[in-house]
């Protein structure tokens, strides 16, 4: 029998939402609640629904809640991959440490990490640049630990309570 190919390269750097290292790390159990479950995508930012400490959601508010991780901790019906998670569903959402997330482009280590307002997805740029239009710093965002040449796996650190570059944290 002839062994098969690999089809996702990807799949050697790591797996989206999970953790990079044992460094300290931050997770918190939240519930999903977003205005479009597309949106509630493994490796995007939620933000706390308002009046509901305990539920966050896609573009719910401005307040930081995490990044959507621990993939392997969800309950689903199948061995499948799941990559979006249906709203009511408790999940972990990381608020401090490296994590594997997509990147939508090239980027290089100690680029600043955004999210997009209204969809949570990432993006990058150099910490001189201006931030994106309708996108909102991740708090303590940095791309870390490699360059990311092409669309692919990247690791951030993500600091909940900021970080020395950004005083505001946001």
């Amino acid at each position: 029998m002839a062994q098969t190919s690999v089809t996702n390269a990807q799949l050697g750097s790591g797996v989206v939402g999970e953790f990079y290292s044992t460094e300290p790390q931050g997770v918190r159990t939240l519930i999903l609640n977003s205005a479009s479950e597309a949106n509630n995508v493994i490796g995007r930012v939620v933000t706390y629904v308002d009046g509901e400490d305990q539920q966050a959601g896609v573009a719910a508010s401005s307040r930081f809640a995490g990044v959507i991780g621990m993939p392997k901790t969800l309950a689903r019906p199948t061995l499948d991959n799941i990559t979006i998670i249906d709203n009511g569903t408790p999940t972990q959402i990381i608020r401090k440490g490296y994590v594997f997330v997509n990147l939508p482009a090239v980027a290089a280590k100690g680029d600043f990490v955004y999210w997009t307002n209204a969809t949570g997805a990432l993006t990058t740029v150099a910490p001189d640049a201006a931030p994106p239009a309708d996108s909102t710093r991740v708090p303590g965002g940095t791309v870390e630990i490699f360059n990311v040449t092409a669309p692919s796996i990247a690791v951030i650190y993500v600091d909940f309570a900021g970080d020395k570059s950004d005083s505001t944290g946001a």
